[in-house]
């Protein structure tokens, strides 16, 4: 075989044009090999994200009932929380109870708070509560509690006459109520305990 100084220079034109035809086919192939790879990959994450969405599109129409239902939840969760606070506030209710006094004309003449006592989900908080007022005022005083949004027990009720009479007691008459008001305040993170070891 001759060498390449030996073919005349169209022959060694053809022989380059040749040969940067086959590195150039050869490159092409290559480059052409790594974009079906690139590309194949590509295809892979559509169908997966096809996939994804097909399994996802059912969630896109419920989603308006889901929220609906998020909102009462929420609402629900809202009522409860008058209901039992989470967070202990003493002073707002001392207030609650000294406007119930004010709308009953009671007369709250000591509250002293006893101390807490937490149960398994929630805490109570007792306070002792001495009152003067008609025997009428005191016991709608005891009803505007019952009727409050957060729970409220009233329990070791102890009426005395201010005014001594051996008759019984009238409605009119001013009297003295010793009494242990109780609320409570739900516990936060409070995990059940078992009821059987």
């Amino acid at each position: 075989m001759a060498s390449l100084e030996e073919l005349n220079p169209r022959q060694q034109l053809i022989v380059f044009i040749v040969l940067g035809l086959g590195i150039l086919g050869a490159s092409e192939y290559a480059w052409l090999s790594s974009m079906r790879q690139s590309n194949g990959q590509i295809q892979q994450k559509i169908q997966a994200l096809k996939a994804s969405n097909a399994q996802l599109r059912p969630l896109a129409f419920a989603a308006p009932a889901l929220m609906r239902s998020n909102q009462f939840l929420y609402n629900r969760l809202h009522q409860l929380e008058k209901v039992v606070p989470a967070k202990p506030r003493i002073g707002h209710f001392i207030a609650v109870l000294q406007s119930q006094a004010l709308m009953t004309q009671v007369k709250i003449r000591q509250v002293q708070a006893l101390p807490p006592q937490p149960h398994q989900f929630y805490i109570s908080v007792p306070f002792h509560v001495m009152l003067q007022g008609g025997y009428g005022q005191i016991a709608g005083f005891y009803g505007r509690l019952a009727h409050l949004p957060r729970i409220v027990n009233v329990r070791k009720i102890t009426l005395v006459r201010t005014t001594s009479s051996p008759l019984p007691a009238a409605p009119w008459q001013t009297v003295q109520a010793d009494c242990v008001v109780t609320t409570f305040y739900s516990q936060a993170g409070v995990h059940p305990v078992p009821l059987h070891p």
